[in-house]
């Protein structure tokens, strides 16, 4: 793929992380890999290690990667939400090498999981077209 191509994809997939982020109202959208690398991030946030959560977050896809397997379905979506009393996560895979994470730090008010829901399954077929379908 050339580079030109490879910069643009990133650059939309950022856009698109940024457009996620302001839909929900996340503190950080993070773009990351099975490997555990951050591709792509929108926003920021004090008290989270980045690194350490994508790392966390990836090992929570793997049964419902296996689900996938064992029902022998090319894709599928998952979303992972967990509540917690500072910060609420949720995360969703785009593909079976790619997932995003969304933050929400709670003491700048509750997310509401339908919205929070929708906007990234539509993030995730977005992201999906743009960085997988173009593999192909």
């Amino acid at each position: 793929m050339h580079k030109d191509k490879i910069t643009a994809d990133l650059e939309s997939a950022i856009q698109r992380l940024q457009d996620l982020r302001f839909e929900v109202g996340a503190q950080v959208v993070w773009l990351a890999d099975r490997s555990g690398r951050i591709l792509a991030e929108a926003g920021m946030i004090e008290r989270v290690v980045p690194g350490e959560m994508v790392e966390v977050v990836n090992r929570s896809f793997d049964s419902s990667l296996q689900l996938v397997q064992q029902l022998r379905e090319d894709r599928s979506f998952n979303l992972v939400y967990h509540e917690g009393a500072r910060f609420d996560i949720y995360s969703s895979n785009i593909d079976h090498e790619r997932f995003i994470v969304l933050v929400f730090d709670r003491r700048q008010g509750p997310n509401r999981i339908g919205i929070v829901w929708l906007y990234t399954k539509r993030a995730v077929q977005d992201l999906y077209n743009l960085l997988v379908n173009e593999e192909a």
